[in-house]
């Protein structure tokens, strides 16, 4: 339920973006297209029976959208993240607003998707099977560097990966244990707008 909810807050903010790029006073609307591909390191904090751990890891993603003469976009996106027992593949889709024109601009981005995942850390579980969930997560980034159509960003975000395991118990009965991945992000992007 609480997914649905993102992915509706996501959908209201898509919905807020082409209204704003249609009612704009200037008929003379330009949609350019614009890819992102970002780098970084994670740590991920994950809270599982009782037991919080804090691991490091790595991104990279890649993201091709469309972006107003304005100051908003959207697309959609693909990477992976890597961490010691845990890898992630999310697919999304994210919407992202500049806070003004400058070139050395602030940006929002927000994202919703959902992650393929694998993970070694529950081989001493009977029959285990880990799974990949939603996705959902918010980024705060600066342009830090124009040359020409490529900008250079530095961003932090926060992502909340969830995750599934199944496994039997002593008595061999099936049982689910959603996971929950709060992961914490710095990475270097790089935007390139037409």
């Amino acid at each position: 339920m609480r997914f649905k909810k993102h992915f509706l807050m996501l959908a209201v903010f898509n919905v807020i973006f082409f209204a704003s790029l249609f009612s704009q006073e200037d008929k003379s609307l330009q949609i350019k297209k614009c890819a992102r591909l970002e780098t970084g390191f994670a740590l991920h904090f994950l809270s599982a029976n009782d037991d919080n751990k804090i691991i490091p890891g790595a991104v990279f993603q890649y993201c091709y959208g469309i972006k107003s003469d304005k100051k908003l976009g959207v697309g959609i996106g693909g990477g992976f993240e890597y961490f010691e027992k845990e890898l992630f593949f999310p697919i999304f889709i994210d919407a992202f607003y500049f806070l003004n024109q400058k070139k050395n601009t602030s940006f929002i981005n927000l994202k919703a998707g959902y992650s393929l995942g694998w993970s070694n850390s529950y081989s001493d579980l009977i029959n285990s099977n880990f799974k990949g969930g939603p996705d959902i997560g918010i980024c705060f980034g600066k342009k830090i560097l124009r040359i020409d159509q490529i900008s250079m960003y530095l961003c932090a975000k926060y992502d909340h990966q969830f995750a599934g395991i199944q496994y039997e118990n002593d008595e061999h009965k099936k049982q689910y244990k959603t996971l929950h991945y709060n992961i914490v992000i710095v990475s270097l992007g790089f935007l390139l707008e037409e």
